[in-house]
């Protein structure tokens, strides 16, 4: 005759529990994470915002309008020479008519 099908065969004891040391480092250590996640958030939640733009961070700067004369405006350029430009444009005339009578006596040659 067989034995029944998942019959205890025989009782197994349950591990000897020794005192180790990561069974007290462990829990003391779980407790430190949420204890440093939860410090974390609450910095994040109440957090004073600063008012505007920069908030109280820089005091408020006016303009110098010396510094903005330099800098944006074109007519003060002192490090690159401006080329003259003649308003009525006889320079450009000037040349196209060297051209054209060069290539009129190249046609004609």
């Amino acid at each position: 005759m067989r034995p029944t099908l998942g019959g205890a065969g025989h009782v197994v004891p349950p591990p000897q529990k020794t005192g180790s040391s990561m069974s007290v480092i462990m829990p003391i250590y779980t407790i430190g994470i949420v204890i440093f996640f939860t410090y974390t958030l609450m910095k994040l939640l109440f957090k004073k915002q600063p008012d505007g733009v920069g908030g109280s961070l820089y005091p408020p700067v006016d303009p110098d309008p010396r510094f903005r004369r330099e800098v944006f405006e074109s007519d003060r350029c002192k490090y690159t020479p401006r080329l003259s430009r003649d308003p009525t444009g006889k320079i450009v005339v000037n040349a196209m008519s060297a051209l054209l009578d060069e290539v009129n006596g190249e046609i004609e040659a």
